[in-house]
């Protein structure tokens, strides 16, 4: 499993406003469109392409270390997200223990589905790149039920608004530029989750900014 949670560098403490790009989605799977894993994700990506987005983040101390606070953080990208592509997005709730941190579950109101993330693997190391750069990696196993009904992973996909299994690999590498301000590169990798050996179905490659707020 490798360590508890990613532990960043100190200067990541307080919280930021981001704004990401969305630079490019490559389909990387041979396969019709509707039989990859996750449709809806890839489209919501798609539409992102070209567009800026922004939205605060938060990094905490907790118990000696600093960790990205990922409940706060995913119900604002995830908010963020859909008011850039035009969709005015219902209360969305996630949760999250620091104390557990590789899993987390996030839903959104008028939507049945409650999607489970959990971290199978990560690693993370500092100044890879030099001083005041950082990287991690973190693989995690996706899970969406609706009303507490969990499908096949084996199904097709070719009917809409259906939950899934699937795998994910984020690498995302960091480069402090001044107190103030921090660069990013991320890269998400998204596999079919019944088959751990099959090469990614798609990958999404971001560029990040982030500007310290307090």
């Amino acid at each position: 499993m490798g360590p508890s949670d990613v532990c960043f560098p100190d200067n990541f403490a307080g919280e930021w406003k981001v704004v990401k790009n969305v630079t490019d989605v490559k389909i990387t799977s041979a396969r019709e469109l509707k039989e990859l894993q996750d449709v809806r994700e890839l489209k919501m990506f798609q539409a992102l392409v070209g567009k800026t987005v922004e939205y605060p983040v938060q990094f905490m101390n907790h118990r000696g270390n600093v960790i990205a606070s990922r409940g706060f953080n995913i119900r604002s990208s995830k908010a963020a997200d859909a008011v850039a592509v035009g969709r005015t997005p219902g209360r969305i709730s996630s949760l999250w223990d620091p104390d557990n941190p590789n899993v987390l579950t996030v839903s959104e109101r008028g939507s049945p589905t409650l999607r489970e993330i959990k971290i199978t693997k990560r690693s993370f190391s500092a100044a890879p790149g030099g001083e005041g750069t950082f990287e991690y990696t973190e693989y995690a196993r996706i899970v969406d039920t609706v009303d507490g009904e969990l499908l096949d992973p084996t199904q097709r996909v070719d009917m809409p608004n259906k939950p899934k299994l699937l795998a994910k690999r984020t690498l995302a590498k960091f480069k402090i530029i001044s107190p103030q301000q921090i660069d990013s590169l991320q890269l998400e990798y998204y596999f079919p989750y019944n088959d751990p050996t099959a090469p990614a179905e798609f990958i999404v490659k971001s560029k990040l900014s982030y500007t310290k707020q307090n």
